[in-house]
């Protein structure tokens, strides 16, 4: 059963990176905007990246999977199931400032 977190972990990413690239709309905070304001992000690409990272990730804990007949440490898959969470994270935040114009004009000033 030592197996079993890696898969889960592994085939969520990989659900909600496939709903994500379907819907992108769904993410946090779009259907609330302005019509004004939803015409500023780029919300397909934006999703299409964010779907991307999600399938990177689930990419990840099917290699922590992987290790598992190598390293039965505890350390190494906490690692293989945890990293995921901060790179998630990074990647919803460095999406917001690339594919939102508002974002990137005040950061080009």
């Amino acid at each position: 059963m030592e197996w079993l977190p890696f898969i889960l972990m592994g085939a969520i990413y990989a659900i909600i990176g496939a709903f994500v690239e379907r819907w992108p709309e769904t993410l946090a905070g779009y259907n609330t905007m302005s019509p004004e304001r939803k015409a500023q992000v780029d919300i397909r690409r934006c999703g299409k990246f964010l779907s991307r990272l999600l399938y990177a990730l689930s990419a990840l804990s099917f290699a922590g999977l992987a290790t598992l007949p190598f390293d039965r440490s505890e350390p190494a898959a906490a690692i293989c199931l945890l990293l995921p969470i901060p790179a998630l994270i990074a990647g919803s935040a460095y999406a917001s400032l690339k594919y939102d114009a508002k974002h990137r004009k005040k950061h080009q000033s």
